[in-house]
């Protein structure tokens, strides 16, 4: 990515922040914390966290943000298109399942449709700093298709006090919680 590509990205998250002030307090990153958290370095938080599928946390903001990425990888759906805003419903059900199976299969995953371990391991791996202080900070997941090509896509993220992940969606920022559906758009 050249420095030019990442200046822009980096900017675009930042403007969709709103210059929010970042503070410290790390945790620990797990489903008991009822949300995504992490502490110390940002670049490990998604591996520990919990499983999300249609029968575990289905209805959520982490199925939210999970669909995020879908979208941001524009990963095709069961109608055959590639999954789009609308799709963003944080539920987690036959769609959100098919869309899985096909994302986990383009990068040699296990295709079983629930996002566990291994597959938010390698979607953090796809996660980039714009900015961060040892705590807190904001970044994006930088959307690719199958065949690598960026699509232009990314999805907004920040982790603030306490350790706690929030994803950026439709105008708004929200924690990324197990159990709670909170986005305006979630049905």
């Amino acid at each position: 990515m050249s420095v030019r590509t990442k200046a822009a990205a980096a900017a675009a998250v930042l403007a969709l922040a709103g210059g929010a002030a970042l503070t410290t307090t790390p945790a620990s990153a797990d489903a008991s914390a009822g949300a995504v958290t992490g502490g110390g370095g940002w670049y490990d938080d998604w591996y520990d966290e919990g499983t999300v599928s249609s029968s575990a946390y289905s209805h959520s903001n982490l199925a939210a943000m999970w669909q995020g990425i879908l979208w941001a990888d524009s990963v095709y759906e069961q109608n055959g298109t590639p999954t789009d805003l609308s799709d963003i419903d944080c539920r987690f059900g036959a769609n959100t399942t098919y869309s899985t199976k096909r994302w986990q299969s383009r990068y040699g995953l296990t295709a079983d449709g629930k996002v566990g371990p291994n597959t938010f391991k390698k979607a953090a791996s796809r996660v980039f700093v714009s900015s961060w202080n040892g705590s807190t900070g904001t970044f994006w997941y930088e959307g690719r298709t199958a065949s690598g090509a960026r699509t232009g896509k990314n999805v907004g993220f920040r982790r603030v006090t306490g350790g706690y992940w929030q994803m950026y969606n439709q105008g708004e920022w929200k924690t990324v919680y197990y159990r709670t559906a909170n986005f305006n758009h979630c049905s």
